[in-house]
């Protein structure tokens, strides 16, 4: 939960960065993190209104991810020129690759959610920690040096 959240501040540090030129990538990525902490945190443990708890959790927070991504879509598609040297060479550097892998270790580990297995939720969580610390190393790249067009 922690690595998330220092993800979700270093995201956001980049997004607020106008001179870079990878703002979207970091917009889209502070998105996908801020679903991953909604379906992380169990809302319906805290006392908080039912309304938050509709739109934190299952379709609610899809509905809510849809939205928020849906107008930083569009205006990449609207950009396609401007965006699509930055995306192809974002997903061949070092950060890309990492993004990858840490989406298929996610999907792997949820592969085992439902599975009866003795230890699958110790397999389902050894998976997630270990997608969340390949996101953690890729943000932090991020962080650290610009992804540019030439």
């Amino acid at each position: 939960m922690c690595l998330l959240l220092i993800c979700l501040a270093f995201t956001l540090y980049i997004a607020l960065d106008r001179a870079r030129e990878d703002t979207i990538i970091s917009i889209i990525l502070s998105i996908a993190l801020f679903g991953i902490l909604l379906r992380e945190i169990d809302l319906e443990d805290f006392n908080i209104p039912m309304w938050i708890i509709a739109i934190g959790s299952g379709s609610g927070r899809t509905l809510l991810l849809l939205i928020m991504l849906a107008p930083v879509l569009l205006y990449m598609i609207v950009k396609y020129q401007q965006y699509y040297g930055l995306v192809k060479k974002y997903f061949m550097s070092q950060v890309g690759l990492s993004l990858i892998l840490s989406f298929c270790l996610l999907l792997i580990g949820s592969m085992f959610e439902h599975e009866y297995l003795l230890s699958r939720t110790l397999i389902e969580e050894s998976f997630e920690l270990f997608a969340y610390g390949l996101f953690f190393r890729a943000v932090f790249i991020m962080s650290q040096s610009e992804i540019k067009t030439d």
